[in-house]
């Protein structure tokens, strides 16, 4: 697996186990910088103030999550986004 794919992975794994909205946010626009689906002067802006992303990036980016995560269900069998759900 490659080394990018791992990272998103981290990454989408964080955003699954966000807290709150502001987490939520910062891990969002982590994601949309690293794949490129926000421009480099967006990432830089929402990089200091995640509030500041608006329902078209946050939809965009959590589209490209769902889409990657069906995408990349087979590499990793054992791969959950949600392991909380198996700490019962």
């Amino acid at each position: 697996m490659s080394q990018e794919t791992l990272s998103v992975r981290r990454l989408i794994r964080r955003l699954h186990q966000s807290n709150t909205t502001a987490e939520e946010r910062r891990h969002l626009v982590e994601i949309g910088s690293q794949v490129a689906l926000l421009t480099p002067e967006e990432a830089a802006t929402l990089a200091q103030d995640p509030t500041q992303l608006n329902a078209d990036q946050h939809y965009r980016i959590w589209d490209w999550v769902h889409r990657w995560e069906r995408e990349h269900r087979h590499e990793e069998s054992e791969w959950d986004p949600y392991p909380e759900r198996h700490n019962d």
